[in-house]
């Protein structure tokens, strides 16, 4: 066993991760556990480590064809059969996984997870102060398009959505209910028209989806058109009246200049 497996096993045995691990997002304040996994490759056995001894390794042992049972694995046999480790680090409320003791160790020295956490609520900070960008029923309908065509049997809920168009910041965002409720409404409407399809509490796409964002399309295409062709009626308009303009000045001087020669009014010839 060479160095760095030697640290990253009592690094992690140090705060052995309990049975049930809150990973939630707003509910993971205080959370800083880890799983260490000791895997022997050659006979397909796996240790979810609690403790070591002298001479062992204790805790849930997993062999082939069995389920996890209290078990333990003795140190020599590492030595001899050759091992792997996998160590999960759990700390408020993201989770970092590393098959790599020296990986484990440097980012534990870096404090790598604090500086991710740190970051984290910084950005959130920033994402809490911006107001929340709500999908319309088209937006919404072309999200649940291009992810059936990344993922054939693709479904979706009003949370789901939530955090697939905002990210998962959205629950500790001020706007946390309102979001899902609007996403619940244009998933009903979609619905409703038969844009999409519910089974049971989530909604797939249907093949009429097509037609409307074809549609959707081509009334967009005709708005642009008609834009370009307003934005030309009204450059042509203000063109005219310049040119009205222009030569409106041109005829007031020469008036001015005419009337001044008539009247012997010296100013005015000038």
């Amino acid at each position: 066993m060479n160095l760095y497996q030697k640290l990253a096993i009592w690094i992690a045995l140090r705060k052995p991760a309990p049975e049930e691990i809150q990973t939630r997002f707003s509910d993971s304040a205080d959370e800083n556990f880890y799983t260490l996994h000791i895997v022997i490759p050659s006979r397909n056995i796996r240790l979810l480590c609690k403790e070591k001894s002298k001479s062992h390794y204790k805790g849930v042992l997993w062999e082939v064809g069995e389920n996890g049972t209290e078990g333990s694995i003795p140190k020599t046999d590492l030595e001899d059969l050759g091992f792997t480790l996998n160590i999960v680090h759990y700390y408020k409320g993201s989770i970092f996984s590393y098959d790599s003791p020296k990986e484990f160790v440097r980012q534990t020295i870096v404090r790598g997870p604090e500086t991710h956490y740190a970051k984290n609520v910084r950005e959130q900070a920033l994402f809490n102060n911006t107001q929340i960008v709500r999908s319309d029923r088209i937006k919404v309908l072309e999200h649940v398009l291009n992810k059936t065509y990344q993922q054939t049997n693709y479904t979706t809920d009003a949370l789901s959505l939530s955090s697939e168009l905002h990210s998962i910041r959205w629950h500790a965002h001020p706007d946390k209910d309102i979001l899902p409720r609007h996403y619940e409404l244009v998933l009903d409407s979609l619905e409703a028209s038969k844009d999409l399809i519910k089974v049971g509490h989530v909604y797939n796409i249907s093949p009429k989806a097509m037609a409307t964002l074809s549609e959707y399309a081509r009334d967009e295409e005709k708005h642009n058109d008609s834009e370009v062709s307003a934005n030309k009626t009204r450059s042509l308009t203000k063109a005219i009246i310049i040119l009205g303009l222009v030569n409106l000045s041109f005829q007031l001087v020469k008036w001015a200049y005419e009337l001044g020669a008539a009247a012997g009014i010296p100013f005015l010839t000038y």
